[in-house]
């Protein structure tokens, strides 16, 4: 065999391969003839170590087509199945037999999976365990699930169901209103336990002036020592009785 290629040989077409095609060029060439040049290099294909599914993918124009990126699946921790995850596994089977009944769909082979494929099912039970299933959105999201649009409510009704959203804790809202009475009775007890300072702010009572009983003058009660001295005091010149 020599080392041209059978488009080569059979029509004289060599193939592009600047671009990266494994097919020959279209130009100067009827749909018949590019069809048969197309089949010559798919039937050579395993000679020239050359994936076949290329060589479709470019007479059919897939490899023009930008592919979508797969979005990451997220990764949950692993756990045991509780009481509430195998109730919900069962409301979602018995969910999507009956939806199969109304649409009244009768497939032995793929069954109810055609609603909700097993996978899926398992998937919606991770997340939900994990609580990540918040709204329609992030079930669409995160399962990729066709009909999750369609379905999505019934399916989150469910989980709902085992697995209720936590409650919202809304922090002590402060208080505009003073209570006064409240505020009298924190004055009451801070002057019990400091009383020093409590006396500190009552005024003092003036001290009443003594007043002598007998001469009637303030500063002292009784009779005062000057007093008493000058009755103890003899004239000039009187002499004591005793000395008589």
């Amino acid at each position: 065999m020599s080392g041209r290629s059978c488009e080569e040989k059979n029509t004289g077409v060599g193939t592009s391969t600047s671009s990266g095609k494994i097919l020959p060029l279209a130009t100067g060439l009827d749909i018949d003839e590019f069809e048969v040049a197309a089949m010559e290099v798919f039937i050579e294909a395993g000679n020239q170590k050359i994936c076949r599914c290329r060589i479709g993918d470019e007479y059919f124009g897939n490899n023009l087509i930008a592919k979508p990126k797969r979005k990451r699946k997220m990764k949950l921790p692993a756990y045991k199945m509780d009481t509430r995850d195998y109730a919900l596994q069962t409301d979602l089977k018995t969910w999507r037999q009956k939806i199969l009944v109304d649409l009244g769909i009768n497939d032995p082979f793929f069954g109810p999976a055609l609603i909700l494929p097993d996978p899926i099912l398992t998937h919606i039970i991770d997340l939900s365990h994990h609580s990540k299933l918040s709204d329609i959105a992030s079930l669409q999201d995160l399962t990729d699930w066709c009909y999750a649009d369609e379905y999505g409510r019934n399916i989150l009704d469910l989980v709902r169901k085992h697995y209720p959203l936590p409650t919202a804790v809304h922090p002590p809202q402060p208080n505009m209103f003073v209570n006064m009475s409240n505020v009298a009775s924190l004055s009451t007890a801070s002057n019990l336990l400091n009383p020093s300072a409590h006396s500190e702010n009552i005024p003092k009572k003036p001290r009443k002036v003594t007043v002598c009983s007998k001469c009637k003058q303030s500063g002292h009660n009784g009779p005062s020592n000057t007093n008493l001295n000058q009755e103890n005091i003899l004239p000039s010149g009187a002499t004591s009785v005793n000395n008589q």
